[in-house]
């Protein structure tokens, strides 16, 4: 499947625009009242998929799935459900800035009550935006700063669990090391060393897909991480609301450390994009956070990594060479990209090609993995059924890693 970084929406507030939200954002982290409440044990729990969904109810109404994503610095809500919930809207309006420098007008909407398994928080304001994604997928917003903002958040994909804290009753006793977030972001910021490079990095639980970590251009460039021979692809990756993502190439690098945990092999996105004033460089994303269980303390500015049971198991590519898209009934994928001298190349599959059936079997794809006869082990017969024009093919894969 392409890959989307759906909600790589930032609220841009401008000064002549946006006074009153300012001064809201800037109060509200200094603010000592609680617009949160836990149950006598002072914690809640809330089931957590590969992907961050999380289930929510919003004014009692309900479950809706949305993201977790630690990068969105705002509530983000689809229109549909606003107009559902017959939300108020607020008179302030802004906009908000995508990964490829598009701006969609917004505006804030009022929720009376948003419940997270036990966790119950008051007075919460949703922008309204789009969600890029088939409505089969049910997906219909994402919740990040304004909640681990508030209250310790864990993420433990490997038991697909979000657990909350309250601060005031938390103290970390686990195994992990701590990481210093940075202070003047909206945006989970931390170190990171990218072939034995420093920088700062965004932890993005909302960037999905394959490539578990994306290096911004400057960076990419400076420390010339782009290498002659290896084996790497090149062309557009990541799409979000606002569209595509600037060209990049895939690879492989060395190893990435958090601390003094280094993964190695990672699966890189290394942009080709003309960022000359960058404030990081790159984003870490879900890929890579899943090899670990993390903890949010962000009163204290701090994130702690404890080791997953495979956190240095290298990471699967694309088995087949192929990017594809659901069509618009959602019954056939679209092939959008061929990688060369990949299975699908040498399956001589060709952009525009609709495949109908894998193994026999309609595909059974989701926006974040491929049909799952895509993720059988390398050297497995995949037999599809392609319609190319008015003709009907057979075609046969040999699975392979292709990086």
């Amino acid at each position: 499947m392409s890959r989307y970084n759906p909600f790589e929406w930032r609220c841009r507030i401008l000064a002549c625009i946006f006074p009153v939200l300012l001064v809201q954002v800037q109060v509200h982290c200094q603010d000592a009242a609680r617009d949160f409440h836990f149950g006598p044990s002072g914690q809640a729990s809330v089931a957590l998929t590969d992907e961050s969904i999380i289930e929510v109810t919003i004014n009692g109404e309900g479950p809706f799935k949305v993201i977790f994503d630690t990068d969105a610095n705002v509530n983000l809500l689809d229109p549909e459900v606003i107009a559902q919930l017959n939300l108020p809207a607020s008179n302030i309006v802004g906009q908000l800035s995508g990964l490829s420098a598009g701006h969609l007008d917004t505006k804030p909407f009022h929720v009376n009550e948003l419940r997270i398994g036990d966790l119950t928080l008051n007075d919460q304001d949703f922008f309204n935006a789009p969600i890029p994604l088939p409505k089969s997928y049910a997906i219909v917003g994402a919740i990040g700063y304004e909640l681990f903002s508030r209250v310790l958040v864990k993420t433990d994909y490997e038991h697909h669990q979000l657990v909350f804290f309250d601060p005031a009753r938390f103290s970390h006793t686990g195994s992990g090391q701590k990481l210093d977030l940075k202070s003047d972001s909206r945006s989970m910021v931390a170190k990171a060393r990218i072939d034995n490079n420093i920088g700062d990095c965004v932890l993005d639980t909302g960037f999905l897909g394959e490539n578990e970590l994306s290096i911004n251009g400057w960076f990419a460039r400076r420390y010339h991480l782009v290498h002659p021979f290896s084996r790497r692809y090149h062309g557009v990756f990541t799409q979000g609301a606002d569209g595509k993502a600037p060209p990049a190439t895939v690879e492989r690098i060395r190893d990435v450390c958090l601390g003094d945990a280094c993964v190695p092999r990672v699966i890189a996105e290394l942009s080709e994009g003309n960022d000359k004033n960058p404030d990081t460089a790159g984003r870490i994303g879900v890929g890579l956070l899943h090899r670990f269980t993390t903890t949010i303390d962000w009163q204290h500015h701090a994130i702690y990594i404890e080791k997953s049971s495979a956190w240095n198991r290298p990471a699967v590519y694309n088995m087949t060479g192929l990017d594809t898209d659901l069509d618009e009934q959602e019954k056939a994928l679209i092939v959008s990209k061929v990688f060369p001298h990949s299975p699908a190349y040498r399956a001589h599959l060709k952009v525009g090609d609709r495949i109908l059936l894998i193994d026999n079997h309609p595909p059974a794809p989701d926006w974040f993995s491929d049909d799952p006869a895509f993720l059988k082990p390398p050297g497995t017969h995949v037999l599809l059924t392609v319609r190319r024009g008015s003709t009907n093919l057979q075609l046969t894969l040999t699975l392979k890693d292709t990086l």
